[in-house]
């Protein structure tokens, strides 16, 4: 049974190899500077305002993701995972959703995400959980979708959702 709980300093290695492994034949440079906020999740997300989860299965990292405030309504959620051994088992739906209700219950009302358009998989997962595809992009050489889903019972247009996600810029750290 898969199960969620906030990050501690004592799963960074857990996270690390979970991202190895979910990420392995993705075409990315695992060890770039790009992916350095896995290394200091209490830095990166914890303490900036944003939250970090795990998903376990008897005790083991299975599952892991974030989310980051973008302003006062809107969070990005970065660094899905799901390891492979676990994966079309719907932790990733389940991940997903674990994310939004935290991000909800903070009082944001709306979340961005990026992903690029290899990971097939992804995206249908975003579409299918109600996101909005708002633009496209390249970020280091590859093309990227960007999305939108309002936390709302009533639904926002993809061009409201554009508007919440530009008006005001990520937050850096």
């Amino acid at each position: 049974m898969l199960t969620f709980r906030t990050f501690e300093p004592s799963d960074s290695e857990s996270v690390w190899k979970l991202h190895l492994a979910a990420m392995d034949g993705e075409q990315a440079n695992l060890e770039d500077a790009f992916f350095a906020d896995l290394r200091e999740i209490p830095e990166s997300y914890l303490a900036t305002g944003g939250d970090f989860i795990l998903g376990l299965v008897d005790r083991r990292v299975v599952a892991c993701g974030g989310y980051l405030p973008r302003s006062t309504s809107q969070v990005e959620i970065k660094r899905m995972r799901v390891d492979p051994a676990h994966r079309r088992l719907g932790y990733g739906r389940a991940l997903l959703e674990a994310l939004e209700e935290r991000a909800m219950s903070r009082g944001y009302g709306s979340v961005y995400l990026e992903t690029t358009v290899v990971q097939a998989p992804a995206v249908d997962l975003y579409r299918r959980s109600g996101y909005r595809q708002i633009g496209k992009t390249e970020v280091r050489g590859f093309e990227v979708v960007q999305l939108c889903k309002s936390l709302y019972r009533k639904r926002l247009t993809s061009s409201r959702c554009a508007a919440l996600s530009t008006a005001s810029p990520p937050i850096q750290h």
